[in-house]
């Protein structure tokens, strides 16, 4: 099957990696995956996603759609601007690439796949990723769509006008091939590199330093613990302007500070626990990938948190914004014995492994391409 992805452009943030990751595992299965975009942001860690996703595989194709929403009167008019001159551009490339399934991942991109059914009755499907995103002009209902959280598909159905009947719930996966829980002379060795005796407790924090992503919160609730013998870890993308978040001076003692990495693995298999208290989130993929390394997790009661984790069995679930009650989370982590936090590791590992492996997640998105061919009468075969 040759299947046309569609997404806005590629930032170096999970819902690209979800779309990543599921085509690596469609192109395994033998199918032909392309990918019109704008390309990335001026961001080096995006350019280094895209190209291994190339490597693997992905074909793109670029379209000169907006680089960077613009949210005034007049920025509004400029982007809807801006789509009208991709329109043929992407329309020219759909039709030389001629899918049989066209999959929107920006919804705002929709419109194109509909506009190409006038020429080609191609199903389209429609990835929605986060919760709370108000519906732009351009968007348009596939002929089904995938919520990758139950809190995700009731909003598709009460708030979009998705009929029920049309909406699936395929939860995020992650690449079992490749994350997986390290050995201990592998965990060893990455905590000498960071320069971490093996009796410190090493907290983790990967994403964007932000308010949005909960980092303020962190801080907050982190601070009366660091010192010899519990440090943490923060790697992501540092931002600017408003919401953005930076760790204080006085801490930077206990704190490693690493930028985004293309690799996570070597952090994952050094912490003892990875803290994701983010404010918004669809079905986070960071929390995913450390559970699959044999890494417990606390995490906001964000989408997807209690299907990810099992409070007080592979990590815990606190209230959004709470740096009291993320404290509170932190302490019993902390009060537990080694042998506690290993199995308490390896209860992450096999909840992440039986639930969350991109190969179920590509069979379910699978099932759902037949039903949107069978909703569009058509059943084109190569």
């Amino acid at each position: 099957m040759r299947i046309a992805f569609s997404a806005r452009y590629l930032p170096a943030e999970g819902s690209t990696i979800h779309m990543y990751t599921l085509a690596s595992g469609l192109t395994r299965a033998g199918h032909e995956v392309h990918l019109v975009s704008a390309g990335t942001p001026h961001d080096k860690a995006a350019e280094a996603l895209l190209a291994r996703a190339l490597q693997s595989g992905l074909i793109h194709h670029t379209v000169p759609f907006p680089l960077y929403p613009k949210f005034s009167a007049t920025g509004k008019a400029a982007q809807l601007a801006s789509y009208a001159h991709a329109l043929p551009v992407a329309l020219g490339e759909l039709s030389q690439i001629d899918p049989d399934i066209v999959h929107v991942h920006y919804p705002v991109t929709s419109f194109v796949g509909r506009i190409h059914q006038i020429r080609s009755p191609t199903p389209v499907v429609v990835t929605h990723h986060a919760t709370g995103i108000p519906r732009h002009p351009l968007s348009r209902r596939g002929d089904m769509a995938i919520a990758i959280s139950e809190d995700l598909r009731i909003e598709l159905t009460t708030r979009h006008g998705y009929d029920p009947s049309r909406v699936r719930t395929v939860l995020n996966g992650v690449d079992e091939a490749v994350f997986g829980p390290p050995t201990q002379q592998e965990r060893t060795s990455q905590r000498a590199q960071l320069g971490v005796d093996e009796d410190v407790v090493l907290l983790g924090f990967m994403g964007r330093l932000t308010s949005a992503k909960g980092m303020d919160v962190l801080l907050d609730a982190v601070r009366p613990y660091l010192g010899p013998h519990v440090r943490l870890l923060v790697a992501g993308q540092p931002a600017t302007g408003k919401g953005a978040v930076s760790v204080p001076h006085a801490m930077r003692r206990w704190v490693i500070e690493m930028p985004f990495q293309q690799d996570p693995r070597p952090l994952y298999a050094a912490l003892d626990l990875l803290v994701h208290p983010s404010r918004f989130e669809g079905f986070p993929l960071v929390p995913l990938e450390a559970m699959m390394m044999g890494t417990p997790v606390i995490r906001s009661r964000t989408g997807g948190a209690q299907v990810q984790v099992l409070d007080g069995l592979n990590g815990y679930i606190v209230p959004v914004g709470s740096s009291h009650a993320l404290a509170a989370a932190l302490e019993k982590f902390l009060g537990l014995s080694p042998a506690e936090r290993q199995s308490m590791g390896a209860s992450a590992a096999d909840h992440a492994i039986s639930h969350f492996s991109s190969t179920a997640m590509v069979r379910r998105t699978l099932d759902v391409y037949d039903e949107a061919r069978s909703v569009r009468g058509r059943a084109k075969t190569r």
